[in-house]
C-alpha cells in the first residue's frame, strides 16, 4: 500500500489530482480503514474543486482516527473556502483542542474570523499562532487585521516585521502602502507600491491601490495608466472609478483640510 501512497503524494505535489486520486484509490481499496490515504485523497479533490468528495474523505478519516488533526484542519479549510464560517471554526477549534502547540491552526481560524468582520478574534488567534511560530504571513494577516480596525501604527509594525522576515514580500509592501495611504503619507505609499508592483507585476490589486494615490496627487496619467493595467489584471472599472472619485472628494473637502 505505501507504494500507491507515496505515488499519490508524488502526483499531489506536482498538482496531478486525478492521477493522485487514483492511487490513493488503490491505496484505500488495500486498506479501506487507512485515515492517511482518505485524508490525502481529499486534498486531491479540493485540487479538482470537488469539495463535496474532498469533504466525504475528511469525514471518513475523522471516523477512523477522531484524533487526527491534519483532517480537522483539511475539512475545515474546505468549509471556508465554501463560505460555512461556522463549520470551518468548529474544525479548527477541535485541532486546537487536540494540539494547542499548533499555530497554523490559529492562523487558519484567525483567517476565518477575519473574513467575517471579526478583526479583534482574529488578532487574538494570530498573536497565538505568532507565538508559537512567529511566520511573515501571520504578521502580514495580523496588519491588515490592525488596519481593518484603523489601527494603521500597529498595521505599519507588523507589516515592516512581515517584510524582515519575509524575503520579496509583495503583498506585505502592498498592504504597508495601504495602510501609509490611510495615514496621508502618500510619497510613503508610492514607493511600497512601486516595490511590490516590481516585485509581483501581476497584482492588479497594487496598481489600483498606486492609481488612487496617483489620482489624489493629481497625476492622471499615471493615475490612468495604473488603472488600465489593475483592469486589465482583473480590477472591476466601474468600482475602481467610483473609489478613485470618493477618495479625491474626501481629501479635498473642507472638512479634510
Amino acid at each position: 500500500m505505501d507504494r500507491y501512497i507515496d505515488a499519490g503524494l508524488s502526483f499531489l505535489d506536482q498538482e496531478r489530482f486525478r492521477k493522485a486520486i487514483a492511487e490513493f484509490d488503490e491505496a484505500i481499496r488495500l486498506d479501506p480503514q487507512s485515515t492517511e490515504a482518505h485524508n490525502l485523497r481529499g486534498r486531491a479533490y479540493i485540487g479538482l474543486d470537488q469539495f463535496e468528495r474532498a469533504i466525504a474523505d475528511f469525514d471518513t478519516s475523522i471516523r477512523l482516527d477522531p484524533e487526527s488533526i491534519e483532517a480537522y484542519i483539511n475539512r475545515g479549510t474546505v468549509y471556508w473556502d465554501l463560505d460555512q464560517y461556522q463549520k470551518a471554526i468548529e474544525d479548527y477549534d477541535a485541532a486546537i483542542r487536540l494540539d494547542p502547540q499548533d499555530a497554523l491552526s490559529y492562523s487558519l481560524r484567525g483567517g476565518v474570523y477575519a473574513e467575517m468582520g471579526q478583526h479583534q478574534k482574529a488578532i487574538e488567534d494570530y498573536d497565538a499562532s505568532i507565538r508559537l511560530e512567529p511566520l511573515s504571513i501571520v504578521f502580514d494577516v495580523r496588519g491588515v487585521a490592525y488596519s481593518e480596525l484603523g489601527q494603521h501604527m500597529r498595521a505599519i509594525h507588523d507589516f515592516n516585521e512581515a517584510i524582515r522576515r519575509g524575503s520579496r514580500n509583495a503583498a506585505a509592501l502592498n498592504n504597508r502602502g495601504t495602510a501609509y495611504r490611510s495615514l496621508g503619507q502618500h510619497p510613503l505609499a508610492l514607493k511600497d507600491y512601486d516595490e511590490s508592483i516590481r516585485l509581483d507585476p501581476w497584482n492588479g490589486e497594487a496598481y489600483a491601490n498606486r492609481a488612487q494615490v496617483h489620482a489624489f496627487l493629481g497625476q492622471d496619467g499615471e493615475s490612468q495608466q495604473d488603472l488600465e493595467r489593475a483592469v486589465g489584471l482583473g480590477i472591476d472599472r466601474a468600482q475602481l472609478s467610483h473609489f478613485i472619485c470618493e477618495c479625491i472628494s474626501h481629501f479635498t473637502s473642507p472638512s479634510s483640510l
